[in-house]
């Protein structure tokens, strides 16, 4: 049967949220951590933002599948369109290419000819994205909280640090994460961040009370250290949830159980701080990254896929 297509802003999204309620359904029966969501309501922030870009589909009148971008534009990746966690959904996944086709080309309108989707990790889902041209590059994942005492290496004490200890680590770690995503496979592309530039977003930290800083030291050497803070609500993340934001060691300290024992304390004092599990992405082109948060029991929970429109 013939599909048509209408504005988003045209259709109600009391209309779309049972789409997006089976689509979360599904990916909470895959993954027993994440929490029912008010799909209405993850729709509704979605087609009334002021820069809201997508289409409906309709079968025989029945909304089957919706897909909305928000358009957006900052200093790394220009003009860009943004599918977010509640941006699509369909009664059959093959529908998302349907949907592309007809949205998309309002977004390169825009000048926005990198497109971004953040997709449940499951097959049936990612395959339609993949076979669109998109690739995969952030992993989201999640698992619970608490686990073994950690182990440190000899000479090496943790403690958890405050206002204070952060210009020292802006200073000799700031960098460790962003530089190492410029080398290969990953190839981010970014420019290297400004040393004050790194001061300044540091510094930043501990607005909220919830924050916490955990460092790892030999002596008066900063090895390492391990960043946490609750995170903007997610769909389907439940309430207590905190999200590992970052965590780098030094390459001089690499191999030597450091990057373990933050882990692991990260994850216990989690747990004491009632927090039942912990959230964390990485670039999955990163090959440290992408071995390590795995073996300690982060599992998949969305995938951000990427396309690139227009370059051959």
């Amino acid at each position: 049967m013939a599909i048509e297509f209408q504005p988003a802003s045209a259709v109600d999204p009391v209309r779309l949220a049972p789409l997006l309620d089976a689509r979360h359904c599904a990916h909470r029966s895959s993954e027993p951590l994440l929490t029912a969501a008010d799909a209405e309501a993850a729709v509704r922030a979605v087609v009334s933002h002021e820069r809201a870009s997508g289409v409906v589909v309709l079968r025989a009148g029945e909304v089957v599948g919706y897909m909305v971008a928000e358009l957006r534009e900052n200093e790394f990746w220009g003009r860009h369109a943004w599918v977010g966690y509640a941006g699509h959904a369909a009664s059959d996944p093959e529908l998302v290419r349907d949907m592309y086709a007809a949205a998309a080309p309002a977004w390169i309108e825009y000048g926005a000819r990198m497109h971004l989707s953040l997709v449940p990790a499951l097959g049936e889902m990612l395959d339609p994205w993949y076979r669109l041209g998109f690739g995969q590059m952030q992993q989201h994942a999640i698992r619970e909280s608490g686990g073994r005492e950690p182990v440190l290496p000899d000479g090496v004490t943790l403690r958890a640090a405050g206002k204070s200890d952060l210009e020292r680590v802006a200073d000799e770690l700031g960098a460790v994460v962003w530089n190492h995503q410029l080398l290969p496979p990953t190839f981010s592309g970014a420019t290297p961040l400004d040393p004050e530039r790194i001061r300044e977003d540091w510094l930043q930290a501990f607005e909220d009370p919830c924050d916490a800083l955990f460092l790892a030291e030999r002596g008066d050497e900063l090895l390492g250290y391990v960043l946490l803070y609750r995170d903007s609500p997610t769909l389907g993340v439940p309430d207590d949830a905190v999200h590992l934001s970052l965590m780098a060691v030094t390459p001089s300290a690499r191999g030597l159980g450091v990057g373990l024992a933050l882990n692991d304390f990260a994850c216990r004092w989690a747990a004491e701080q009632g927090y039942r599990s912990i959230t964390i992405d990485w670039r999955v082109a990163n090959l440290l990254a992408s071995r390590f948060w795995p073996a300690r029991g982060f599992r998949p929970m969305f995938l951000r896929l990427h396309r690139m429109v227009g370059i051959g």
